[in-house]
């Protein structure tokens, strides 16, 4: 049975390529999780596949992750 995070965020830090919302202790404006890190611990982890959610109105980094 393949195992699927259901829930989860991928952001850069704050920038002007990469606005978006802070969230104090959870997102800080110099977090930075990119979509490899994702990969890197999903393959450690035995994830298989991932559902990842908007960290707000404008993602940018997201967006720009789903065209690739």
């Amino acid at each position: 049975m393949p195992v699927i995070d259901s829930h989860l965020h991928l952001f850069r830090s704050v920038s002007e390529s990469y606005p978006r919302t802070i969230y104090p202790g959870l997102a800080e404006a110099d977090l930075d999780v990119p979509a490899e890190k994702l990969i890197t611990l999903m393959e450690s982890a035995g994830v298989d596949k991932a559902i990842v959610v908007p960290l707000g109105p404008e993602d940018h980094y997201l967006a720009e992750i789903v065209k690739q």
